[in-house]
């Protein structure tokens, strides 16, 4: 590889940073979401537990209504999984958040790359100079 094809795949600075502070932020979305899933689970179960309870193990006994009782923040965490999968696949898919190398995650790395301007993963230079 020559000089003017390593410059080509470098990374904008500023970009990188971007899509980085992007990505935190979708991440504290998802987990303010998942928290508020959990909330609204139990506040809609719990007023009401005695009367789901009793219902449930009418028709299908007590063990039962016990695990569906307790099966109250399963909603909170489909939408934690959904969440993670989607993220790790936006961070797979934008080339800001990977090296462009070994096209390994730098995302979790945000100042150590920006200080070093290389990989973490492979120590090839990706980052541009900031201008």
């Amino acid at each position: 590889m020559n000089l003017s094809e390593s410059q080509s795949t470098r990374l904008d600075v500023h970009a990188y940073v971007r899509e980085c502070d992007l990505y935190l932020r979708r991440v504290m979305a998802f987990a303010g979401v998942t928290i508020l899933t959990v909330i609204l689970c139990f506040a809609v179960v719990l007023p009401f537990r005695d009367q789901i309870r009793d219902s449930l193990a009418d028709r299908f006994g007590m063990p039962a209504a016990e695990l569906a009782i307790g099966l109250t923040p399963t909603p909170a965490l489909l939408v934690m999984f959904i969440g993670i999968l989607w993220l790790q696949r936006t961070a797979n898919r934008t080339p800001e958040l990977n090296c462009p190398m070994c096209e390994k995650s730098i995302v979790g790395m945000k100042h150590l790359v920006v200080a070093a301007k290389c990989c973490p993963h492979c120590g090839v230079r990706i980052l541009n100079d900031v201008e």
